[in-house]
């Protein structure tokens, strides 16, 4: 099988997700991993080097997989899909981390309002307030890949988007 070609891209989505491991604590699993060098140095001049522990060594292991659960959300629907899958293998991983991997089945937090408005008028094509004469900013429900708002179309019927 052919080795993926690492684009700029990638590279950039690469650095983004070690410096959010390293930010979280995570740097002795940066440093283990196979990654590019030049992108390893970019995470680690930005966040600290290897092998420099980022937390404190009496911190108990409940807070480490918090901080854990903490970089999946961070990191995006994808990254909080693969903790609500882990958090289904007790069989695998120890209860603590199981614990806070359940709390991305139904407590996940709603990204920025911002965020869904350049959505919602990027995929409609169209600015927002032309659209949708009133739209509630504050989210009704979340999940780990949607969103739900509430809005009104011009004739006034209510709409979930």
């Amino acid at each position: 099988m052919p080795r993926p070609r690492l684009t700029f891209r990638n590279a950039k989505r690469l650095e983004e997700i070690i410096m959010v491991l390293v930010r979280f604590g995570f740097s002795d699993w940066v440093s283990r991993l196979h990654v590019g060098r030049v992108v390893a140095r970019l995470a680690f001049w930005r966040w600290g080097k290897p092998g420099q522990p980022t937390e404190d060594a009496h911190t108990p292991q409940t807070l480490r997989w918090e901080r854990f659960r903490l970089a999946l959300e961070e990191l995006g629907p994808t990254f909080v899909k693969f903790g609500q899958i882990m958090s289904n293998r007790a069989d695998l991983l120890p209860a603590g981390l199981i614990g806070e991997l359940e709390k991305l089945q139904d407590q996940v937090p709603p990204f920025p309002t911002d965020q869904v408005i350049k959505l919602i008028e990027t995929e409609l094509e169209a600015p927002l307030a032309s659209l949708f004469p009133t739209f509630n900013p504050v989210a009704v429900a979340s999940a780990s890949i949607a969103q739900v708002h509430e809005a009104r179309l011009a004739d006034g019927r209510r709409v979930a988007l």
